[in-house]
Order: C-alpha cells, then structure tokens, then sequence
C-alpha cells in the first residue's frame, strides 16, 4: 500500500493554487478582450481567408476598443491604427464560431490585446483614456409607435435591436431584462414611463444591476418616410439623460435604423463614464502619509478606513514598525479627503503632500 504524506499534499496544493491564482490574476490584468467580432468574406481559390479574417477582425476590434476607452474621433482612431501595425498589439484570439458555405466564409471572432502595449500606444499619443469599466445597467426599451406604448409586447423592435448587439461590447456593463412573466407582472410600458421608482428598483434588484436606464424611442411614421426621437431617463436618479453627443443620420430603414440608434447611444453612454473618470483621474494627487498609533489595533483601524474611503485610488504601505507605518496614497479631492479626515475625528497634520495621520481616542 503506498503511503500519502498529507502534510506534504496540503503544501503542495496550496502551492498549485496560488500559481493558478496569480496565474489568472496577471492574464486577466494585463489583457484586454473585444469579443464578438463578425467577419464574413467570399471564397476564393487560394486565398488563405482565415488569416485574411484574423487580420481585419484584429483591425475592428482595436478600432471598436480604443473607441470605448478614449474620447478621441473615430477619424482621429483610425490615424493612430493606420501607423502601427496591429499585430503587435494582439496577444490572442479564439475562433468562437466558423461556418462554410457556397461561396461564403464566416467566423465570430474574440480578440486579445497586451494592455501594456495599448497603454504606451496612448501614452505615446497624449491620449486619455480609461480601463475601468462601468456599472451593471438594466435597461429598459419603450416604443412608441402609432400612439402605442409597446415593452413586452411582440414585436418591439427596439428591443429587438438592443438584442441583436452584444451587450457586453461596452465599458458599461448593459443588462436586458428576459421579459418572464414576473418581469410582467413587476412592471408595465405605462408604469416605465412614469418612472415608477418602486417599481424600477425592484426589477433592477431581481438582475443585480447597480443602474437602470429607461430608453424611449418615439416613432413618428409620414406617408414615405418615418422620424425617431430619443429620450433616455435614470430610473434611480429620476431624472433625464441629456443627449447632446448622440449624432444619429436616417436611412429611413427602421429595423437598421434602430440598431444604429442602439449602438450610438451605446458608445455615447461610454464617453460620459469615460470622461467622468478621466476627471477624476486629473484631480488625483499622490500623498505620503505617515500614520502614528500605540497599538496596532489602531493601525488596522486607520488602513481599514483608508481603504475604505472613496477618495483614495491607491494604497501601498512602504514601511511598518509597532509604532508608525508609512503609507503611499492617490487621492482623488484632496480638500474632501482632509474634510473626511477631521469628520471621522483623527489628528492630522500637513505638510504640502506629507500627511501625518493620529488615532484619537
């Protein structure tokens, strides 16, 4: 009978999950992930059309990501993927579907990219940008069409447009609701419209969604041609979205039209949670504070509550002892963050960026 050192087993184990934990962590951070990617090509004898596919599929999906994590034009976008070669950039793909048929090729294709490289890309450019990506948000597509409210009912094409794009192809996060009978029975057309909080958290509870964004688009159909109007409302907030930014051009084809009026919202959205950031970002400040304590309780008080407060953006502790530890702060409103400070009742004392920092009892 063979023998098994436990002990050893448990060491070992332990070892192989922290590789495959800071495994994962190091891919998940360094790399960024366009997924989605519809090429279609025609067949032609020798013509190596899974690398011809590959190759624009890594075009569009950088051009598709540097959209979502910069405020720069489109035109301006593709400038900068015009004078690198993009390749360089990808760090892999998969191929999540193929299909052949007469005379046609087609793939959905997901795309990898270093963020590190994308990073100095930018970085070489002066260009702006955010990784971080937004909040779950529910949304809610109303029509209305010939004096009809339509949400549930079928069709609503609206909301078959927003079926038809990937929801997870923004920073933020969009949810759909599945339209099951309790979605029904939480909340109507009419009830949406009105902005019925009660009934809008709740729906927005039942699919963890932190925002909830009620999308209205008015039809107005003449003899040959048709008009839409947009109106956006945050079912939380209670109040409109305003939509300066969405530049939206008919083609008087409605089922396009719609999916195209989706998509621009879609990528508008993103820019205001990209520049929202970005400010913060610019009114961020790095800090060393030193933190004073007599027992080292206190000491996990003050990290705790450093940690925990929504103006510092980074914490990394340089230096500990059973008195003092040094700490390296980003934060973001200095002058809130000191506010926060003397509210919460420590001591503090500062000098230009050095912040002394004392529990009170």
């Amino acid at each position: 009978m063979q023998t098994i050192n436990i002990t050893n087993s448990k060491k070992l184990l332990a070892l192989i999950y922290c590789f495959i934990f800071f495994s994962y962590s190091a891919y998940g951070v360094d790399k960024s992930t366009v997924k989605d990617i519809y090429i279609e090509l025609n067949l032609n004898k020798n013509q190596e059309y899974r690398k011809k596919a590959l190759d624009l599929a890594y075009e569009i999906a950088l051009t598709r990501y540097l959209n979502w994590i910069t405020l720069e034009k489109k035109e301006e976008i593709i400038e900068i993927i015009d004078s690198i070669i993009i390749k360089d950039f990808v760090s892999g793909y998969s191929i999540d579907s193929e299909k052949f048929k007469t005379n046609k090729y087609s793939a959905l294709i997901s795309v990898n990219f270093d963020k590190k490289k994308v990073i100095s890309l930018l970085d070489s450019n002066s260009i702006e940008y955010i990784f971080k990506t937004g909040p779950k948000t529910l949304i809610i597509p109303l029509m209305n069409f010939d004096n009809r409210l339509i949400l549930w009912d079928d069709p609503n094409p609206w909301f078959e447009a927003w079926l038809r794009r990937p929801l997870d192809s923004n920073l933020n996060k969009f949810l759909l609701p599945a339209g099951e009978v309790d979605d029904l029975i939480t909340l109507n057309a009419s009830d949406a419209k009105n902005l019925k909080y009660y009934k809008l958290k709740n729906i927005s509870v039942k699919y963890n969604a932190e925002n909830i964004l009620v999308i209205i688009v008015n039809v107005d159909k003449k003899k040959n041609y048709y008009t839409l109007d947009l109106k956006v409302y945050d079912g939380l907030e209670q109040e409109e979205v305003p939509l300066e930014g969405v530049n939206f051009l008919s083609t008087n084809n409605l089922n396009k039209d719609l999916f195209n009026l989706a998509n621009d919202f879609a990528d508008y959205y993103d820019d205001i949670w990209v520049k929202k950031n970005i400010d913060k970002m610019n009114m961020k400040s790095s800090w060393l504070v030193e933190v004073r304590y007599t027992k080292f309780s206190e000491w996990i008080k003050i990290k705790k509550m450093l940690l925990n407060s929504d103006k510092v953006t980074n914490l990394v502790v340089a230096r500990l002892s059973n008195k003092r530890a040094f700490v390296d702060i980003n934060v973001i409103s200095a002058e809130l963050f000191l506010k926060d400070l003397i509210s919460k009742n420590y001591i503090i004392e500062k000098n230009n960026n050095n912040l002394k920092i004392t529990y009170n009892n």
